[in-house]
């Protein structure tokens, strides 16, 4: 389990890396007028390389810091230059992480872990783009936050992280006046869960 939990952090390291390649914000371009501009942009891909690199010695996922595997996919998240695609990828990343048992409340620094989940939820940023996109990633934020209550290591949420969870999932449905089943079920399967 824990070989195949390394495997499977890893195959998400390099789907996201391929996306981070096909954006163009991200992508290197030797016709940049600014070195700066380019270090700049590649800091997640470099962040990703070296996460991958750290994974490679690990073969018990009990052993793994949660906060360096968790870490680059919150930096997506909450990236103003992210585009909806790419965030959706890393919301679905942290919530493979969570629901496969990768955060459990016996790991590194799996306080900091969850914490730094709730972050990526109540900071997300994404570039809007249609509307069916856009509805995708907020389902995805509420099933993750769904998730982070039920997780094993849901105890180690400070109630600041807590109240930022719900405090989004009641914006995410006072600001999107849509009718969807599922939406509502997200919000007060979270609201049940929390209380």
């Amino acid at each position: 389990m824990e070989i195949l939990g390394v495997s499977c952090i890893k195959g998400e390291i390099h789907s996201l890396l391929t996306l981070l390649r096909l954006h163009t914000k991200w992508a290197t371009n030797s016709n940049r007028s600014s070195d700066y501009a380019m270090n700049e942009e590649s800091d997640l891909i470099v962040a990703f390389r070296n996460l991958n690199e750290y994974l490679e010695g690990y073969y018990d996922l009990k052993e793994v810091d949660c906060v360096n595997y968790i870490h680059p996919f919150h930096q997506i998240i909450v990236s103003e230059k992210a585009s909806g695609p790419l965030t959706s990828a890393a919301l679905s990343s942290l919530s493979k992480f969570v629901l496969y048992g990768f955060l459990s409340a016996d790991f590194p620094r799996a306080s900091e872990g969850i914490n730094l989940i709730a972050s990526s939820i109540s900071k997300c940023v994404f570039e809007e783009t249609d509307w069916e996109s856009d509805e995708v990633i907020l389902m995805k934020l509420l099933e993750l936050s769904t998730m982070c209550f039920r997780c094993d290591a849901s105890t180690l949420l400070t109630v600041g992280a807590a109240w930022e969870i719900y405090s989004t999932c009641l914006s995410i449905r006072s600001q999107y006046r849509f009718e969807i089943f599922p939406l509502k079920f997200h919000i007060l399967t979270c609201l049940n869960v929390a209380l």
